[in-house]
């Protein structure tokens, strides 16, 4: 237990913020009193604020655009990375490449869901599936698979690898051929 140096009510000690410099490793501050500070101060600052993002925004606006790029590519291969089973691929039709999959929900209903959760999709929801621990009920398919199982009901994938299937074990030949 310790006491808050602004509200001076005793609270555990994970009620506050982490701080290595300290003795404890936390703040002096609860993180309430703390989030209260910040928000009042954006507040009162909130022109000064926008004007230093604005000048810092023009002259580093390639440098920002290119990091929260990288940014947004390496929350959907990590996503990927452990929907597809290490090695991202569509577990309808394996293709591999990350440019071309996605994360589908497997019961459908992805679109009313991403909604529900108040996001836009894409990185939002990569980045809801991470700090939501990855929750089961989720795939990876490429965007063909996705939008045909979306259209269609099922993915043609499936169909024709089952025919391709029968093909071969009836004629002997190789006419399709996945993996």
């Amino acid at each position: 237990m310790r006491a808050c140096y602004t509200c001076k009510k005793a609270k555990p000690l994970d009620a506050f913020k982490k701080n290595n410099a300290l003795p404890t490793g936390r703040g002096y501050q609860c993180k309430e009193c703390s989030a209260r500070k910040s928000r009042e101060y954006c507040r009162t600052h909130r022109k000064e604020k926008n004007e230093y993002q604005r000048i810092r925004y023009l002259n580093n606006s390639e440098q920002i655009k290119k990091s929260k790029s990288l940014d947004r590519l390496k929350v959907k291969e990590e996503v990927l990375r452990h929907y597809g089973g290490g090695v991202p691929k569509c577990s309808c039709c394996k293709i591999v490449g990350s440019v071309f999959l996605n994360v589908d929900h497997i019961d459908g209903g992805g679109t009313q869901h991403v909604k529900n959760l108040g996001l836009k999709g894409g990185t939002d929801f990569y980045r809801w599936l991470r700090k939501s621990g990855y929750p089961g009920g989720y795939q990876v398919l490429c965007f063909n698979c996705n939008f045909a199982k979306h259209i269609l009901g099922s993915c043609p994938c499936a169909t024709l690898r089952v025919e391709s299937e029968e093909t071969r074990r009836t004629s002997g030949s190789q006419l399709l051929s996945y993996q």
